[in-house]
């Protein structure tokens, strides 16, 4: 199968190659078919400097804008498989315990074949890497897709998110592919680790006050916008909200 790995990177020229290029080079991915997708053409020379090997291209600044930067570069109908810059492991259920993942490419091939079966064009892991909640099973109904390791049958421009901050944005991509297909498919037995808000780049260049408004702002206009999927997590203890999709119809 025919698939293109997409990475959006900021300011980590250095952390993705012990990341994420490392779980793929891990993974047997081949080099030509990972994209890695950055700001500047500053940013482009340290990348290239930095890994050699792999096909660096000129985005644009902003985690969702790069992305649907990344949704009109290639044609209608490509299979995309997208992974933030800060994997550090993959991982599959096995007996009730995670055990290392030793063929990301048929997961990948699997959740684009399933995504073909039931007329999807979205698929995505299990988001939390705990193997007590997780399942020994593929589900395609409206179920959260995570944004730092999802596969899409591109849509172009027919699908593109129109979060301006980043924040909960794979609730929204998840939610907005719901809307136009009906089926998202989520293979609930692989999951992964990243290394959310350590080093440097990626979003926690913003400061901790403007992250929080930000994330307030975007909670309350999931919950204005789509009332009927979007639930306040109320059991939530941080200062930082979070939401919770409803079950839909």
């Amino acid at each position: 199968m025919e698939y293109t790995v997409v990475i959006p990177s900021y300011k980590r020229a250095s952390a993705i190659k012990d990341k994420t290029l490392r779980v793929l080079q891990d993974q047997n991915i081949p080099k030509e078919r990972i994209n890695i997708f950055v700001a500047s053409e500053s940013e482009k020379a340290e990348y290239e400097k930095e890994n050699p090997d792999y096909k660096i291209i000129v985005g644009v600044i902003g985690l969702v804008q790069q992305r649907n930067f990344i949704q009109n570069y290639f044609p209608v109908g490509t299979f995309l498989f997208s992974m933030d810059d800060d994997v550090e492991s993959l991982s599959i259920l096995h007996d009730n315990k995670l055990r290392p993942l030793s063929d990301l490419e048929s997961v990948i091939t699997l959740g684009f074949s399933e995504c073909q079966k039931h007329s999807a064009r979205l698929f995505s892991i299990y988001p939390v890497h705990n193997a007590f909640f997780m399942k020994q099973k593929i589900t395609k109904d409206f179920k959260f897709c995570i944004g730092s390791c999802f596969g899409m049958i591109n849509p172009g421009s027919e699908i593109l998110n129109p979060s301006p901050d980043g924040c909960k944005e794979d609730y929204l991509r998840t939610i907005l592919f719901w809307i136009a297909d009906r089926s998202i498919i989520r293979i609930n037995y692989v999951a992964h680790k990243t290394c959310y808000g350590g080093g440097t780049g990626g979003l926690q260049e913003c400061g901790r006050e403007q992250r929080l408004k930000k994330e307030r702002a975007a909670v309350k206009y999931l919950l204005d916008e789509y009332p009927d999927l979007v639930r306040l997590n109320t059991k939530r203890k941080s200062l930082f909200p979070e939401v919770l999709l409803k079950r839909a119809k």
